[in-house]
């Protein structure tokens, strides 16, 4: 094993999993399960990234943006265990096709009170290894976000409580990662979730923190 795996305070251990495979997490395990925000997800392969269709309980895709099909994330995962695959309208190729449901998607719609930031392409897939400038804000925000690994393995997500307050939402590093930020003053977002939680970070993420502070950390990591 190489000196550097699992040398990080938040080193999960991602060696022989498949990027975008299908994997519904534990639900005890997520923020906000109880809340009516969640819906599955399909992996869908486009020309050049995986696309992440979100699909109602009645087998429709879409809806994200709906909270009247949003569901809790015990309904979402009961159903996608149900459903292994699901056949989708690919409009890119313009036919019917089967592709796996592959997760679940929490749904920060416009007004909501959640606060996330996506880190991309920060993280190796086989060591496990985070680059410093995604664990230097990891660490800034470990004590009030819940963090994990993204479904491609290569990325890392937070969620927590709060507002940004900052109209920059997104910054591409010239190592070719990025920084994204995103909250309800924003439009709907549909966030793939995969259960697999960086140790180290909230379990469960904390609502007593300051606007002050997130408005702070915006303005560091987005200059």
């Amino acid at each position: 094993m190489p000196a550097e795996v699992g040398a990080s305070p938040f080193y999960v251990d991602t060696r022989g999993l498949v990027p975008y495979a299908r994997r519904i997490p534990n639900t005890r395990h997520l923020p906000f399960a109880s809340e009516r925000i969640w819906l599955p997800w399909v992996a869908c392969p486009g020309p050049r990234k995986m696309g992440k269709v979100p699909i109602q309980l009645n087998g429709r895709t879409g809806g994200h943006a709906n909270p009247a099909v949003l569901v809790t994330a015990l309904d979402a995962a009961a159903w996608a265990h149900r459903h292994p695959k699901a056949r989708i309208w690919v409009a890119s190729r313009q036919a019917r096709e089967v592709h796996p449901v592959a997760g679940l998607l929490l749904n920060v719609l416009p007004g909501s009170p959640y606060a996330g930031i996506d880190l991309d392409d920060c993280r190796d897939a086989e060591s496990g290894v985070i680059q410093p400038w995604a664990a230097e804000i990891i660490d800034a925000t470990k004590d009030f976000l819940y963090w994990e690994v993204s479904p491609g393995l290569q990325g890392l997500r937070g969620i927590g409580y709060g507002a940004w307050n900052i109209q920059r939402q997104t910054l591409r590093r010239p190592d070719g990662g990025a920084i994204e930020l995103y909250d309800g003053s924003h439009g709907a977002r549909a966030l793939t979730f995969t259960g697999l939680h960086l140790p180290g970070t909230e379990p469960f993420p904390r609502t007593d923190v300051a606007p002050e502070r997130l408005a702070a950390l915006a303005a560091s990591i987005l200059p």
